[in-house]
């Protein structure tokens, strides 16, 4: 298995590999968001800058606050138009909590600098990063998780 072309960013990571043997053709493997972050980890020969990792530690909470009031915000909305039967709206409050957990959980927990590019991919994904507060981020940092967004 080889990287493709321009395929790769920073000599870390890759989109699509092309896989095969001398006894068939190629084939082009493309790559979700989760499975390319993964695979750059394992690419990486460490982490990312300690710059990186402060910036990243000093958004955290600022992010996670961010995306907790918008969540709410959804609730709010959700549940400001009961019908006359209030189960299918509870229903759908429990899916879209159930939901935006999952998101919460990607994107915020297990914060370790070995995780830190799968997790600003997935800060970016939700639009909850400005382009302020990327900007800060290495140019490295920033081509891997635009490489990675940009291609999902």
């Amino acid at each position: 298995m080889k990287i493709a072309g321009m395929a790769s960013i920073s000599g870390y990571l890759a989109k699509e590999l092309i896989a095969g043997d001398s006894q068939g053709p190629p084939a082009i493997i493309t790559m979700t968001l989760a499975e390319a972050c993964i695979w750059g980890r394992r690419m990486q020969s460490g982490h990312i800058l300690e710059a990186d990792w402060k910036l990243l530690r000093k958004l955290h909470p600022i992010l996670l606050e961010r995306f907790c009031r918008r969540i709410l915000d959804e609730i709010r909305i959700a549940a400001a138009d009961i019908p006359q039967e209030a189960h299918p709206t509870y229903l759908e409050l429990f899916e879209l909590v159930q939901r935006r957990n999952a998101e919460v959980a990607d994107a915020f927990d297990d914060m370790r600098r070995s995780m830190a590019i799968f997790r600003i991919c997935h800060m970016r994904t939700l639009k909850l990063m400005t382009d302020e507060e990327f900007a800060g981020f290495s140019e490295t940092t920033r081509a891997q998780v635009q490489f990675i967004t940009d291609h999902d």
